[in-house]
């Protein structure tokens, strides 16, 4: 009997060990399965941190490029343009408080700089011009005629009058004048006109005479300034901004009361 048991523990001891090594397999398989699934997610996180930062490194390179490298390129053309003598070209970035806001205000000083040399430059050699017109003047008329024309060369002069005091300074004596071709086409037309209009004032009997008169005289006190704007409105409407029409129809249109007075 004590045989039979001594089998059966046997046989119990046998199985106990198979079902501990089948556990233990158990074990081992899930511990590594465990182990490579923790290392696929490992891998997967690098991957994903891998290209956050490829991502992040790309955008900013982009806004690198848009933000400050295009800026630069900008003021490098405008140092260019500065260097080549274009002095109208504008400076872009001057409101910037970055670096690149002080080199912008720095090339800004710069082209002052440099327009205000160009200035003084261009107006040494229109004195030194002149002065050579002036000196080879003779008389008082010809130096009138040699300034006002160097003057009419350097500024839209239409016409002037060079006048000399004499010894007591109570009486003007004009010494020279200056017109513009312009000039004498603006004066022309309106002493006509003026001339009609100021004979039938003085020698014709009409209807309203005396009124239209008056009228004319009240034109005299009234500032030219006050019509520039809607003159200069009406014309831009008109479509004769910057033409010789538009400076025809003021010049007539202001000179004739004075003219028909």
């Amino acid at each position: 009997m004590r045989a039979d048991v001594d089998g059966e523990l046997q046989q119990s001891r046998d199985q106990a060990i198979e079902i501990a090594q089948a556990m233990q397999n158990a074990v081992d398989q899930r511990s590594f399965e465990l182990t490579a699934r923790t290392h696929r997610g490992i891998l997967i996180s690098w991957l994903v941190i891998g290209l956050g930062i490829l991502t992040s490194f790309g955008i900013a390179s982009y806004f690198l490029q848009v933000d400050v490298v295009n800026e630069l390129w900008s003021v490098r053309d405008s140092i260019q343009a500065l260097a080549a003598g274009d002095l109208e070209r504008p400076i872009p970035f001057l409101n910037r408080p970055n670096e690149i806001g002080e080199i912008s205000r720095s090339l800004h000083t710069l082209k002052d700089g440099a327009r205000d040399r160009e200035t003084q430059a261009w107006v040494k050699a229109e004195v030194a011009a002149t002065g050579v017109r002036l000196q080879s003047a003779g008389d008082f008329a010809a130096f009138s005629s040699a300034l006002l024309s160097r003057i009419s060369e350097c500024i839209p002069l239409l016409y002037g009058s060079f006048y000399l005091a004499d010894e007591t300074r109570s009486r003007l004596s004009r010494a020279g004048a200056h017109y513009e071709p312009l000039a004498r086409a603006l004066r022309d037309p309106t002493l006509l006109l003026a001339s009609f209009a100021a004979y039938a004032f003085s020698w014709m009997k009409f209807p309203l005479r005396n009124t239209l008169f008056f009228a004319i005289v009240a034109l005299l006190v009234v500032p030219s300034q006050i019509a520039l704007a809607p003159l200069y409105a009406l014309f831009t409407q008109l479509g004769l901004t910057g033409t010789y029409a538009a400076v025809w129809i003021a010049h007539t249109g202001f000179g004739l009361p004075f003219a028909v007075f």
